[in-house]
């Protein structure tokens, strides 16, 4: 079934007022990304923490440059070497949620990584919305490229990135 996002509404309501009253109406998707948090930012990559340099790097997405260098279009989090390299031969690719600047997933990502040992990538999509530029997994060859060693992988997504 295929839905107008253009003519959706949204109604957002407060509970206990009578009859509900509706607060606003949203009759398109925003055309913004939701900032990530402070904390999630420290956790990030240092070279993606710049804003301009991460407007770049979705500038490279959108215009479908990603198989020149696959660190460019999706955040790394490798294992520290001290981990046992079995854990190394499973990783996880994170596919975030539509306008959910991608960031936000990197306290996910870094510890996935720094604790249990698993090689993590973050794809960047154009727009922040993963289902845009994308099908399915073929973000998993860009992470093989950048883990090589990786047997197998895991596909997560929140909301419309799953």
């Amino acid at each position: 079934m295929m839905v107008d996002l253009n003519i959706f509404t949204v109604i957002l309501t407060i509970e206990g007022i009578k009859n509900s009253h509706p607060l606003r109406r949203l009759y398109q998707l925003p055309d913004y990304t939701s900032p990530p948090l402070i904390e999630a930012l420290a956790a990030t990559p240092t070279s993606f923490q710049n804003e301009t340099y991460f407007d770049e790097i979705r500038d490279v997405v959108a215009a479908g440059n990603c198989s020149e260098d696959v660190s460019l279009c999706q955040m790394l989090y490798p294992p520290p070497a001290r981990i046992n390299d079995n854990n190394k031969r499973v990783g996880v690719v994170l596919y975030g949620g539509a306008l959910v600047d991608p960031r936000s997933y990197s306290i996910m990502a870094k510890s996935l990584s720094e604790n249990h040992g698993l090689p993590v990538v973050i794809p960047i999509f154009p727009n922040d919305i993963a289902y845009l530029g994308c099908n399915g997994t073929d973000r998993i060859q860009f992470a093989t490229s950048a883990f090589p060693d990786v047997e197998k992988w895991v596909l997560v997504g929140h909301s419309m990135g799953g």
